[in-house]
């Protein structure tokens, strides 16, 4: 009984200077960001190089606790477990073949402003451009570039409160209007009469060609002339390390755009990435066909599925 008292004032005493150096980079970072968001032509530039190396501590700090919370966990297999996700993801995040993408590292989530933003580790050195579509996944668009600096970049979620966005709901197959609610929530105000569905997937048609997310919960009473549906990202905000983001700022599309924007993101939906040598067309078949004067037969030789 001694023991396990000792092992765990231990643990406390080595975990508890970091969460407080943790709540120290917080008490500095917010207050310059604020300054940062309000004051960007004025403070932007002598702010970026200090915020930068302040979220990369922030970061790596809420990181170890995690890790040090885990009981029983291998620092060594937490740490490759980690290298291999972050390089899946690399490689689906840059996975697209209809523009070049620019594969950036979240460096900053400042949950305590009322904003949904992310700040990466790229930036005007790096190709970022100002209103660059922001991905994650293969092609879920989350939000846009809204600041560049030297090293690092800040991205504006659709999410942000009270931003309002057109959008398109597959299954009921409306256009609406989302807006923006904070923590990665965007909601859908509609009539009674349409049949919103958790799992309706919604596309953000000025945003690329990416799809936002889906519906994950619907606020609907039969009393009630209206009905509301939340949209939600795919994975949690404060789960996003890795996004992609395109060379190309976005421009104002016209609604004509916006049609074909919606029908191509519904033909993606019908395609799976099936891994090369997986897949069997026609086009990889390899027939043989060889004749006698008693009979013909034919062989097909395809790739064995693993």
């Amino acid at each position: 009984m001694k023991n396990f008292l000792s092992t765990k004032t231990t643990s406390r005493h080595r975990t508890s200077p970091e969460k407080r150096e943790l709540v120290l980079l917080g008490g500095i970072f917010v207050p310059l960001f604020l300054l940062l968001w309000l004051f960007p032509g004025l403070l932007g530039q002598f702010a970026a190089p200090l915020i930068r190396p302040l979220l990369s501590a922030e970061t790596k700090l809420r990181q170890s606790i995690t890790d040090q919370d885990q009981p029983g966990a291998n620092l060594d297999n937490i740490e490759l477990d980690r290298l291999r996700a972050e390089n899946t993801a690399l490689r689906t995040v840059l996975g697209s073949e209809n523009e070049t993408r620019i594969a950036a590292g979240v460096i900053g989530r400042p949950t305590n402003l009322p904003y949904d933003v992310l700040v990466i580790d790229k930036g005007e050195r790096d190709g970022i451009v100002k209103d660059a579509p922001v991905y994650v996944g293969t092609n879920q668009v989350i939000g846009f570039i809204v600041a560049v600096y030297k090293e690092s970049s800040v991205a504006a979620l659709v999410t942000t409160p009270g931003w309002s966005s057109t959008v398109y709901i597959y299954g009921p197959n409306i256009y609406t209007t989302a807006v923006g609610q904070g923590g990665g929530i965007a909601r859908v105000h509609t009539p009674q009469g349409i049949k919103l569905e958790e799992g309706n997937i919604v596309v953000v048609p000025s945003l690329s060609d990416g799809i936002f997310g889906r519906i994950s919960a619907v606020d609907s009473i039969p009393s009630r002339t209206e009905q509301y549906g939340y949209v939600a990202m795919n994975m949690p905000l404060n789960s996003i390390r890795l996004v992609a983001v395109g060379t190309r700022p976005l421009s104002t599309i016209d609604f004509e755009t916006a049609k074909t924007v919606v029908n191509e993101a519904g033909r993606n939906l019908l395609l799976v990435p099936v891994p090369e040598g997986i897949l069997i067309e026609a086009e990889s078949a390899t027939s043989t066909a060889t004749s006698t004067d008693a009979n013909v037969s034919t062989t097909a030789t395809t790739t064995e599925i693993q």
